[in-house]
């Protein structure tokens, strides 16, 4: 058995070497060729902005994917400024950029320097888009999770409280193709605001809207072979009502959520 665990490990250990090889490989290939193309397109006459910002982009995108956030994060910087610099300046691409350049700084845990960047994108795209864009939902989120995880709760909650309110109207009046989409936006932006009070301990807040979000799930739940997301609903309501002093509602939802997490496991 330990002979046999031994070339399973040697094995495994040879597949994550030769994988690492070939990504170092990919990312040495590269970064030659954007090398290349920034010197070339540097010599070239004109303004060649965004070919040098493109090629650097890309690279960090690269950068990013193989786990290499130092270095993504260093070249979306380097990209950033070269599209500042530029004679004539994209708002839209200079926005993206520093989207990017936030979710970096967020992988890193460095959220204070993702939320102005993502605060100046969301204001660009406010103006370029308009503010119901459902592209511009997506980067308030993101400013809004930087909020709450520094501790910013008030500013949180007001992002929070505009993306559900936003979620509701569509879900209240879903066009038919986008129906399930809505929904599932629209559970997500509870759950956020749900997540925001919790945090705040405001549970006479967090109570209401936790038995929504427990409803929309036990419907779920009916149609649904497994109902992977009713326990995580169970705990939550369950945890308002402890911590809000119902304990006595509380304890056959903690019984009920332990249940269903013990038979998901048996299936599985």
């Amino acid at each position: 058995f330990l002979f046999i665990a031994s070339l399973l490990l040697q094995h495994v250990l040879y597949q994550q070497a030769t994988l690492a090889e070939q990504n170092s490989s990919t990312i040495a290939e590269a970064e030659a060729v954007c090398r290349e193309k920034v010197v070339a397109w540097t010599v070239t006459p004109g303004d060649n902005s965004d070919y040098i910002a493109a090629a650097l982009e890309n690279l960090a995108a690269l950068y990013s994917e193989n786990g290499r956030t130092d270095d993504a994060i260093s070249k979306y910087e380097e990209a950033l400024a070269v599209r500042k610099k530029a004679p004539k300046q994209s708002a839209s691409y200079i926005a993206v950029n520093q989207i990017h350049l936030a979710d970096c700084f967020t992988l890193a845990q460095r959220d204070g320097e993702s939320e102005p960047l993502l605060l100046a994108a969301y204001t660009t795209q406010a103006k370029l888009l308009g503010k119901d864009n459902p592209e511009i939902q997506t980067t308030k989120r993101k400013l809004a999770v930087c909020y709450l995880e520094q501790k910013k709760f008030a500013s949180a909650e007001i992002l929070f409280k505009e993306l559900f309110q936003t979620a509701k109207e569509h879900s209240d009046h879903p066009a038919c193709a986008h129906r399930y989409w809505d929904e599932l936006v629209y559970t997500r932006q509870l759950t956020d605001l749900i997540d925001c009070y919790m945090r705040q301990m405001k549970w006479d807040l967090a109570i209401p809207l936790s038995e929504q979000l427990l409803f929309i799930y036990q419907n779920e739940a009916a149609t649904s072979p497994e109902p992977i997301s009713l326990p995580s609903a169970l705990l939550t309501i369950a945890t308002c009502y402890s911590e809000g002093g119902q304990c006595l509602r509380a304890e056959p939802l903690f019984e009920q959520a332990s249940y269903l997490i013990h038979s998901l496991k048996k299936q599985h």
